[in-house]
């Protein structure tokens, strides 16, 4: 979402758009402690995924607000102007997973059913997880929020007819999904087939509700009197927030009643927190108490302006670093990854959203009838700012990696070189108190731009950890002869508790590369090294 264009008569609400920060950091919270594990212990006790339901009902409040006297004869001209504020960044982040993850991309694209309803935004209508966890997952929430810009115009000629009829009307909408779920017996999670999570978490039909809210807070604000003691309420109402996100994770604990798992979903997820989040932004609009003037403070205010590029961008950057780089734990490697992001959504509100949402701002009656050349001008000059701006992405991202520093201090196995379908060599492996190392020769020069599956095994042959690397971030001409390294975070308790480790490298086009020699699973695809009682610690 983005600061809408308002009404001369109205102001920009600025203690909300900062909330917009907030809500954004939580989903990048939540889709980091898998990467960060020093996270998890907050995820466990929040339900994050409520920030989805806030952005619901704030942009239900915030279109309303700003679109007051939309109907059907501005429809067009409004769909418009929200379809390039949000496609310009849906694409840019596309283009970014395309550079940052080729290999993430390579398949999606052999199902064009898929990749068409990504890039027309419709994703997130389709309730099955292939469907809208494709490409970028975060997206599926764009998906709905497109959804529910169509249907603002109808919800607000309903609504000024009375003010809680699209809520009714929506409220049917989420009930008729929830009927089907427990009549039909849907799953809770499925790949290829609809799903409860799919129906009720991502399905706009369900959600919508939340953006009905919105809409009649909006309507409603100016019947409601400002309260008296407006800081006491704003902070009772971000407590009850809290709360609400807290309380949210213990409903499948709840032994008093037997409550099905697909109402569990719909209420930890967006039922609850969405009369919270009203409740939230009802209180805050009104700008009267100490919160809401800290919230106007325009640093807030700008980080709540890149939200929109740092929800779409953080999962790429995040499975860019799963796959392609080394896995960080630390706090310090926390903070380096938050300004990278939100440096790189500065730059794509200021250089991509920005210019966008001039280029293709509504025209007032009064203005003068924009120049065809001026504005293809500008076109041209915001393609080349994003398209410098990938390059730069490309350019900063490493390739193979070589780790002959830290090897200088690490414990290798008894293990004998493998060669891998005469292409690449296995020449040693290595241990620290914190990784292993694999260490590989190209056996001729080629192209590289393999990836690895990597496990950590009992003495049956049981999957203890699994890892799934790129060789390299991107593709590079190797020389016959020259070394390149994979390096796979660990712990020493896995390590002496495990029995082997595998190893198997794939292509691009999903066929593996055959080790020739060494042990080997009944496949013959990954290579099966042998852990030795291994001393404690390393050198």
């Amino acid at each position: 979402m983005l600061r809408e264009t308002l009404h001369p008569n109205r102001k920009n609400l600025d203690s909300l758009t900062s909330l917009r920060f907030f809500a954004a950091f939580a989903i990048v919270l939540y889709h980091a402690q898998a990467q960060f594990p020093f996270l998890i212990s907050i995820a466990k006790e929040f339900e994050l995924e409520q920030a989805v339901s806030f952005f619901f009902v704030l942009s239900g409040f915030i279109l309303t607000y700003a679109h007051k006297n939309l109907g059907l004869a501005n429809a067009k001209q409004y769909l418009l102007s929200r379809f390039w504020r949000i496609y310009p960044v849906h694409v840019f982040a596309l283009a970014t997973l395309f550079l940052m993850i080729p290999s993430h991309c390579l398949p999606l694209l052999k199902d064009w059913q898929v990749s068409l309803a990504y890039l027309t935004m419709t994703h997130g209508w389709i309730p099955i997880q292939k469907f809208y966890f494709s490409w970028n997952s975060p997206s599926w929430s764009i998906s709905a929020e497109w959804f529910f810009y169509i249907s603002l115009p109808a919800l607000l000629i309903i609504g000024r007819k009375k003010t809680l009829l699209p809520i009714l009307i929506t409220f049917c909408s989420l009930v008729s999904c929830y009927l089907f779920v427990s009549l039909t017996k849907t799953p809770l999670y499925s790949m290829d087939f609809i799903s409860s999570h799919g129906l009720l978490y991502i399905n706009p039909l369900a959600r919508i509700f939340e953006f009905a809210l919105g809409i009649s807070i909006a309507s409603a604000r100016e019947k409601i009197p400002p309260t008296k003691l407006p800081t006491v309420f704003e902070l009772l109402t971000l407590l009850l927030t809290i709360l609400v996100c807290h309380l949210s994770t213990k409903l499948s604990g709840l032994d008093l009643i037997s409550i099905p798992a697909h109402f569990i979903l719909w209420a930890s997820h967006g039922g609850l927190s969405a009369l919270s989040s009203a409740l939230l932004i009802l209180v805050f609009q009104q700008e009267k108490g100490f919160v809401s003037k800290l919230l106007k403070f325009q640093p807030l205010v700008l980080l709540g302006e890149v939200s929109f590029a740092m929800y779409m961008l953080h999962h790429i950057f995040l499975c860019y670093m799963v796959e392609c780089l080394p896995l960080n734990k630390s706090v310090p490697d926390f903070a380096l990854f938050l300004l990278i992001l939100i440096s790189t959504s500065f730059f794509v509100f200021s250089f991509i959203e920005t210019p966008t949402r001039k280029l293709f701002k509504p025209a007032r009656k009064s203005d003068k009838k924009p120049d065809a050349n001026a504005s293809m001008q500008n076109l041209a000059k915001l393609t080349s700012k994003a398209t410098l701006a990938l390059l730069a992405i490309y350019l900063t991202i490493p390739g193979h990696q070589n780790y002959q520093r830290e090897l200088t201090e690490t414990i290798p196995f008894a293990i004998e070189s493998v060669n891998f379908d005469r292409r690449i060599e296995l020449c040693g492996v290595y241990r620290s108190n914190d990784a292993i190392y694999f260490r590989f020769r190209a056996v001729k020069q080629f192209l590289l731009f393999e990836r690895v599956e990597f496990q950590f095994l009992d003495k049956d042959l049981r999957t203890r950890l699994f890892l799934r690397q790129g060789l390299t971030a991107k593709p590079e001409i190797i020389a016959a002869g020259e070394l390149f390294d994979l390096k796979i975070p660990t712990c020493i308790a896995i390590l002496q508790n495990s029995s082997y480790m595998s190893l198997k490298i794939i292509r691009q086009n999903g066929r593996p590369l055959y080790p020739q020699n060494g042990t080997r699973d009944d496949n013959g695809t990954r290579l099966l090294i042998d852990i030795k009682p291994m001393p404690r610690t390393a050198h």
